[in-house]
């Protein structure tokens, strides 16, 4: 689900070039290269074979290289001091918008249903619900997985309003903020340059 949120928030903004940081199984880069978008791969491990080796905190590119740069659960894997760099370098390599997504720690319920009148009226969408309620209001600790250094929401780490405060602080204005269907772990900002 969170490789189709990625493509589609893609596929909305129809850009004319694409990074993506952190290329992982190179699904989303392999859709969106076979939809003939003009999207590079970047990766500090250069045995998944991205187009260009470089660290998110130091990117070997110039400014406003892309139009778009995508960067999906993988801030969460830095050091909560080194955020703000990459921050920074995402802002300084886009010229128009960032997309990114977190992990959001917290207690969640999320269904969906369909109903014969709604698959009428929605033409077979599902409808879906989500109630949260942020890890810090919980009285006990989440856990967050060992390759991450913090997530949002999560009472012995950092707050949704602390990340925000953090991507506002850069220059970025956020556009638009969602949940991912069925993983709401997995949350995303569409970010634009001031």
């Amino acid at each position: 689900m969170s490789y189709y949120e990625q493509i589609d928030i893609v596929n909305k903004i129809n850009p004319n070039t694409i990074l993506e940081i952190w290329v992982s199984n190179k699904t989303v880069y392999n859709y969106l290269k076979n939809q003939e978008f003009d999207i590079d791969s970047c990766d500090f491990n250069e045995s998944v074979e991205p187009d260009y080796v470089s660290d998110i905190r130091e990117l070997s590119f110039d400014d406003s290289s892309y139009d778009v740069v995508l960067c999906s659960q993988v801030l969460e894997h830095l050091p909560w001091e080194d955020v703000n760099k990459a921050l920074q370098e995402l802002y300084r390599v886009s010229k128009r918008k960032v997309i990114i997504s977190v992990p959001y720690s917290s207690l969640q319920i999320n269904f969906g249903f369909t109903m014969s009148m709604a698959k009428k009226i929605l033409n077979k969408h599902l409808i879906t619900f989500l109630f949260r309620l942020p890890a810090y209001f919980i009285p006990i600790n989440v856990d967050i997985c060992d390759e991450h250094f913090w997530e949002m929401g999560n009472k012995r780490q950092y707050s949704k309003n602390k990340f925000i405060k953090k991507i506002k602080e850069i220059g970025f204005n956020i556009e638009e903020e969602k949940n991912v269907k069925f993983n709401p772990q997995h949350h995303f900002f569409i970010l634009n340059k001031n």
